[in-house]
């Protein structure tokens, strides 16, 4: 890794040993234990569900990936995103092409996990040998919310892409019975490009 993405992931795995990233989504699976397989609600999970249904590899082939970022209104020691990325996963047997993603930890070693048969390219990881990195970025248009709310009856998840102007726009939504989570994209950060996330 080079200079400037190796402190974000000492920072980053320093601030985590002490407190972990909180997870709305979780806490209110598990609390209300929603189904039988109510641990495998999280946002990260959810947001590999999130980037299938809403495809923003396919709307913007600029984005390498996702990560969970704070909203600006949340108050927290946590860092201001998670190390956990959805990332972009390419693959292809010559014929076919498959675009998709897979969770990453940016504080590991990178693995390849592809796909049988089929030849993958993960983006994230060419930006990252070159002098140019991968970071969440500001004045977006691709952000992904997801929501889970709790009914009387069970409980539903909605996936959009939001758009924010300004950082201070990124409040957190109130509804009873809901969390939220966001997602920023990661793009390639060339030394004159736009604000990350910090």
């Amino acid at each position: 890794m080079n200079g400037i993405l190796t402190a974000v992931v000492l920072f980053a795995s320093a601030i985590l040993k002490v407190n972990a990233v909180v997870d709305d989504i979780f806490e209110l699976a598990s609390s209300r234990k929603i189904s039988y397989d109510y641990r495998s609600y999280n946002s990260q999970n959810l947001l590999l569900k999130a980037i299938e249904q809403l495809t923003p590899f396919h709307r913007d082939t600029g984005i390498l990936g996702y990560a969970k970022i704070k909203y600006e209104d949340e108050i927290s020691v946590t860092p201001e995103f998670s190390p956990i990325f959805g990332i972009k996963r390419v693959c292809t047997d010559g014929v076919v092409q498959v675009i998709d993603s897979i969770l990453w930890d940016f504080t590991t070693q990178k693995k390849y996990q592809g796909i049988p048969r089929y030849t993958c390219e993960f983006p994230i990881f060419e930006v990252e040998n070159h002098e140019n990195n991968g970071y969440p970025v500001v004045n977006e248009s691709n952000y992904i919310q997801i929501e889970l709310c709790i009914t009387r009856t069970g409980y539903y998840i909605n996936f959009a892409l939001r758009s924010f102007g300004k950082q201070t726009d990124r409040t957190k939504p109130v509804l009873p019975n809901c969390a939220y989570s966001l997602f920023a994209p990661v793009r390639e950060v060339k030394r004159d490009g736009p604000d990350v996330i910090s």
